[in-house]
C-alpha cells in the first residue's frame, strides 16, 4: 500500500507540474514562431533573425529546451 501511494503522490506531482512547462512552451512557441511573421522578414535587426532563441523540445521518453544565440 505504501508503494502505491508513494507512486500515486509523483504521479500527481508530474501531471501537476505539466501545466506550467506546456504554458512555457506554448509562450515559447508563440514567441519564437509564430509571431515572429510579424516583423519585417527583410530587416537583418529583426528579433527573430538575431539573439537568443529558446525552443521547447519534447519526445516520448524525455523532454527539454534548446537554446540558440546568434550575434
Amino acid at each position: 500500500m505504501d508503494t502505491g501511494r508513494h507512486d500515486q503522490l509523483l504521479e500527481e506531482v508530474f501531471f501537476i507540474s505539466a501545466l506550467p512547462l506546456a504554458i512555457a512552451g506554448g509562450y515559447f512557441l508563440y514567441k519564437g514562431y509564430l509571431d515572429s511573421g510579424s516583423v519585417n522578414e527583410t530587416s537583418p535587426t529583426s528579433t527573430a533573425s538575431r539573439g537568443l532563441r529558446i525552443f521547447p523540445t519534447a519526445s516520448a521518453s524525455s523532454g527539454g529546451i534548446v537554446t540558440e544565440f546568434d550575434f
